[in-house]
């Protein structure tokens, strides 16, 4: 649906201020949990703290409405791994003399009212309270207001994340963007983005069929292996018990999902298509355009073999068709991803449970990225660029449980071969001369590197006094498809987890985290042909999570990372956010022999009234990098963060609101003047300036029309509402006069104002 700016912020103040939402409604909590449940919502209470006649006020029967309405009747919802458990309130059980029912032994736990969604049982050690984790809703996800209608840039304005509203993917804590695992049911990707190749703008995964994130931003288990960040563990709705059809239209693209239950609840299915076109977006930020073009196409099927088995395949398919064009450039590039897997869920005993994944996995890249070569061009080249990549995965995952107890271990094995072929010829004008010596550069590569890679883990949670639990992991990984030869890794974690009360808890984690290059993460585009070795870093991490009462909830998270290990990596020094950077005149590497990131992180929340709810967050971030012995601060080391978000539901209508401020971002600013014959240090230029304050003010609003088999949605963003002037980065161009370089500055801007608007029916 394509709107220009007024139409788009017309409809937005409509939806916003036209509607008149419904009034509240008593019902019976227990007849609004059944209804939860029936939906695919683990939810689990006791009749000792639902009662049969207990009411409740709520516009709304969703998760959203439950948490806020609860508190009024003296209860609250906790989300505990997998489930959503419906206990007092922690102000009341501290009042108490005696404790509160604990989840953790089923000898303890009173009889329960409600039973688990069928699947849930499988997943695998994800109640363990261990590292810095963060688990965004479906319903949270959907609120937040976001570029495009793109709910998983929410995961953006998490504590901890670097970002300038431009990228959907985060930089976690200071560390690289390339440093974050993510994950589909289970199943890791090769590009969890569009747009890999310009900026990486939206996530291949359509939101609608979401049910669940899981971001952890340091300190994860060790079943994730291989990268040194974070995770963002994907859970679709896959499991759900309700049949549901969506079909949508935004300002960016068309979609439609389905899922929903066959055999009597036996076999389960969910699917989802996609197809986005950026021109509305790219025109937005003034860029002539060519076809700018993406597509996803998901799909999964499961059926349970028998009441402890379940077995399941699927698939994700993803296409960039991209070209584009501005002033002096011109870009095509072509990514194709495809991923095929079956999963086998087997609970053993009581006590034991099995997933196995076999996973097939193709990639196919193809850039064209060129300059035009005119006389009047400072800067021209080319760079052509063809990437193939086969992979084949097999995981198995066992966890054991016994009251006090839980382990979990695993294996896995992968077998991948791939193809490069690069080739390129810059000529990067005055600066490049500066910073290199020469202002031509040119390479051709060709290398088909294969092999295996695997490893194996454990991981166990273990009560070693009343509230008290140690959880010790380790994980061991080996690569042989480098050129160097094999490698191998062991990467201890240790967890500890003090309770002292049900709404406060205190957690201590340390652990070492290994990082290989992946076999299609060679930067081949930059002219590499080796793979670097593997990265190492060591997370040390203090937290506290407290539930205050009244609605009011504390998290506070202090960290630390070392890089004792780190790789050659190629960066912009004065503008990342360019369509070629691999062939700007700034385009340097960069080899630190260490790095280092220190950290607060801190959120609140609060349930204001029935339906609007508040989320303050702020984050500290110092992370620097050394060359030799000088310490240079990251260019994404944003000092000082701010993030706060207002919702408002009712049952037909919501609004939200997320204002965004942070330190700016770190640009490198050259000397006045360099003689002729000199050279640029890259170490004294990056990173030594500071860019303007990053501000942006974000909009959302819905509202949803009822009718007997259906209903239609409307829903409108703006994406930096005041239009501020937040700058990307400074683009210098270098001139030669008497044997002397000058310097001429020109600032480039992030995303200006953008409005987008979208129709969604659901039957």
């Amino acid at each position: 649906m394509t709107l220009d700016k007024r139409a788009a912020l017309t409809l937005f103040f409509t939806l916003a201020f036209a509607s008149t939402p419904a009034n509240a409604d008593s019902l019976l909590l227990k007849t609004v949990l059944d209804q939860l449940v029936a939906e695919g919502y683990p939810i689990v209470f006791s009749t000792d703290v639902v009662g049969p006649e207990t009411r409740i006020d709520m516009p709304a029967i969703n998760l959203t409405a439950l948490r806020a309405a609860l508190p009024k009747v003296g209860l609250e919802l906790q989300r505990q791994g997998e489930i959503y458990l419906i206990t007092p309130l922690a102000q009341q059980v501290e009042n108490q003399a005696q404790p509160a029912p604990s989840i953790q032994s089923r000898e303890e736990t009173p009889a329960l009212e409600t039973i688990i969604v069928t699947g849930t049982r499988h997943q695998l050690g994800k109640h363990s309270k261990s590292g810095s984790v963060n688990t965004l809703s479906s319903e949270e996800m959907q609120l937040t207001p976001s570029l495009g209608g793109d709910a998983m840039r929410v995961a953006t304005r998490l504590p901890g994340m670097s970002s300038v509203g431009v990228s959907a993917k985060p930089k976690i804590r200071g560390g690289l963007a390339d440093e974050i695992l993510v994950r589909v049911d289970g199943v890791e990707l090769f590009d969890s983005y569009h747009l890999a190749d310009f900026q990486n703008f939206f996530s291949v995964v359509d939101d609608r069929t979401v049910d669940a994130v899981d971001v952890y931003t340091g300190g994860f288990p060790a079943r994730y292996g291989n990268r040194m960040s974070g995770v963002m563990d994907i859970s679709t709705r896959e499991r759900e018990n309700v049949e549901r059809t969506e079909l949508g239209l935004t300002a960016i693209s068309v979609f439609a999902n389905t899922s929903g239950r066959l055999n009597e609840g036996q076999t389960r299915y969910i699917a989802s298509l996609r197809h986005g076109n950026l021109k509305y977006l790219v025109n937005q930020l003034n860029s002539r355009v060519g076809t700018p073009k993406y597509y996803d196409g998901y799909g999964q099927l499961s059926h349970q073999i028998s009441p402890d088995t379940d077995l399941a395949a699927g698939t994700l398919i993803t296409r960039d068709d991209i070209s584009v064009r501005d002033d002096t450039q011109t870009a095509e590039s072509r990514v194709d991803n495809r991923y095929l897997w079956f999963r086998l869920d087997h609970r053993l005993t009581d006590r034991i449970s099995n997933q196995s994944l076999l996973t097939l996995s193709w990639s196919d890249r193809n850039r064209k990225l060129r300059d035009p070569l005119e006389e009047e061009d400072e800067i021209a080249g080319f760079l052509d660029y063809d990437q193939n990549v086969r992979k084949y995965d097999l995981r198995t995952d066992f966890s054991y449980e016994q009251r006090e107890t839980l382990m979990e271990f695993g294996i896995e094995a992968s077998w991948a071969k791939s193809r490069y072929d690069s080739a390129s010829i810059a000529d990067r004008g005055d600066l490049g001369e500066l910073l290199y010596g020469t202002p031509f550069q040119s390479f051709d590569i060709e290398t088909n590197p294969s092999g295996w890679s695997g490893g194996a883990y454990w991981a166990g949670e273990f009560r070693i006094l009343e509230g008290l639990y140690v959880l010790p992991g380790i994980r061991w990984d080996v690569q042989d498809y480098y050129d160097f030869g094999s490698t191998d890794h062991a990467s201890p974690r240790l967890g500890l987890r003090y309770e002292p009360t049900e709404a406060l808890t205190l957690r201590a984690d340390v652990g070492r985290y290994h990082q290989p290059e992946a076999i299609h993460e060679l930067p081949a585009a930059d002219g590499r042909a080796t793979f670097s070795k593997p990265q190492r870093s060591d997370h040390f991490i203090f937290g506290l999570e407290w539930l205050i009462g009244q609605g009011w909830e504390l998290r506070v998270d202090l960290y630390r990372k070392d890089y004792e290990q780190t790789k050659l990596r190629y960066e912009n020094m004065f503008n990342p956010f360019v369509m070629i950077p691999e062939l700007e005149a700034d385009r340097v590497a960069l080899d630190p022999n260490r790095a280092r990131a220190r950290g607060v992180d801190v959120e609140i929340r609060k349930q204001l009234t029935d339906g609007l709810s508040a989320v303050v967050r702020y984050g500290y971030m110092n992370a620097k990098d050394r060359f030799g012995d000088n310490w240079v601060t990251r260019r994404w080391s944003q000092r000082n963060t701010v993030v706060t978000m207002l919702a408002w539901q009712r049952e037909t209508f919501s609004l939200a609101a997320a204002v965004t401020w942070h330190s700016g971002w770190h640009g490198g600013t050259p000397p006045a003047e360099v003689p002729e014959g000199d050279t640029l240090s890259v170490e004294d230029v990056i990173g030594n300036t500071e860019l303007r304050e990053y501000f942006s003010i974000d909009l959302s609003a819905s509202r949803t029309w009822q009718f007997p088999r259906a209903a239609v949605t409307l829903f409108a963003d703006v994406t930096n509402v005041l239009d501020r002037n937040n700058v990307a980065g400074v683009d210098w161009d270098a001139t030669e006069e008497d044997g002397v370089y000058t310097f001429e500055q020109t600032s480039d801007l992030l995303l200006p104002l953008i409005p987008s608007a979208g129709i969604l029916i659901t039957f």
